[in-house]
């Protein structure tokens, strides 16, 4: 095999990674936080996507669901992030979601496994998801729980971790899979947007009476983790969980710091936790009362007991660059609509 070093060209001396998903909301961050000491090739489904990438990575066309573009994807990478995934899909209306899921987070993962047996990959590292053990029980969740996903999306991270954890599968390869809990930062969308619009706008919500705890992970350090784990390839195959340092917020007081970050005074209305279920539940969306109302604690304390990890980002740092991030994206498309 032909060497890429060549004297004087730096970049020829880093390792190559590819990134499946690139282009999702933590595929871009995790682009830029690799460019300094990786080759990046950044696997998208359709060459489109390649215009929201940095500049500097190397754009390949890859579609996990599907068996063709692996040759050229793998040549001369050392190591694997896979995020490629149908992520949770809020109100689920497609009858068949448990195939749908399959096809892209199990059959995905299976297809990306055997492609790092075929072309020689040695490390693997695998953004699964809290959902693949539950949605909250009495106690934080540690690594050991018992894994009992509740629906179709967390069914199938745990189906895909069960295929990494085969060791006739993965003989040869190092994995890392991690769980983590809410993502967020700049970029964010669903739920979390929700809140951020919700805060600005000053919505009156009746969620004033919830005494819950959720954690949550923010996407730079996320992305930190996954770079420090890329650099220390002797770190053995494990599963982490992961998430911000400190308290998880309750829903009430995660509003609460969104609202003081934007200059704002929250408007929360008192309600009984088991009368907005219900309202929730009449109206089809019994998955937000869940996540509005109910705790989802995360214990994240291997990774630092092992590893001696400790998140750059603290959660007071991360809820300011979001609100940041949110309050420039509403001043860009103000600006823009008053365009001649």
């Amino acid at each position: 095999m032909q060497s890429r070093t060549r004297e004087g060209d730096p970049e020829l001396n880093k390792k190559r990674v590819l990134i499946t998903g690139s282009s999702g909301f933590v595929g871009i961050p995790l682009c830029k936080e690799l460019q300094e000491t990786w080759q990046v090739r950044a696997g998208v489904r359709c060459l489109d996507a390649r215009g929201v990438l940095p500049a500097g990575v190397e754009p390949i066309q890859l579609d996990v669901t599907e068996p063709g573009g692996w040759e050229m994807a793998m040549n001369g990478v050392d190591a694997v992030v896979h995020l490629a995934a149908r992520t949770h899909v809020v109100h689920e209306r497609e009858s068949d979601s448990a195939a749908l899921y399959a096809a892209t987070n199990v059959e995905g993962t299976r297809r990306v496994l055997s492609a790092c047996r075929q072309f020689g990959v040695r490390q693997l590292i695998y953004l699964s998801s809290i959902k693949a053990v539950g949605e909250g029980a009495g106690n934080p969740y540690t690594e050991e729980a018992a894994c009992r996903p509740e629906d179709s999306y967390g069914f199938s991270k745990r189906e895909a971790e069960k295929i990494l954890e085969d060791p006739h599968d993965s003989q040869g390869i190092c994995v890392k899979v991690l769980r983590p809990p809410l993502v967020y930062g700049p970029g964010v969308k669903g739920n979390f947007l929700r809140l951020l619009w919700a805060a600005y706008h000053r919505a009156p919500l009746p969620i004033a009476s919830i005494q819950n705890a959720r954690s949550m992970v923010y996407v730079g350090n996320l992305v930190r983790l996954i770079h420090e784990l890329l650099e220390n390839p002797t770190v053995p195959s494990r599963t982490y969980h992961v998430a911000d340092p400190g308290e998880p917020l309750s829903t009430p007081a995660l509003m609460r710091r969104l609202s003081s970050l934007m200059g704002k005074r929250s408007l929360l209305l008192p309600c009984p936790v088991p009368v907005l279920k219900s309202a929730l539940s009449l109206v089809s969306r019994r998955d937000d009362a869940r996540r509005l109302c109910n705790s989802l604690v995360v214990d994240a304390s291997r990774i630092e007991r092992e590893l001696g990890w400790k998140a750059p980002f603290s959660m007071s740092e991360a809820l300011e660059e979001t609100v940041a991030w949110y309050l420039s994206m509403r001043e860009t498309k103000h600006g823009n609509s008053n365009a001649c």
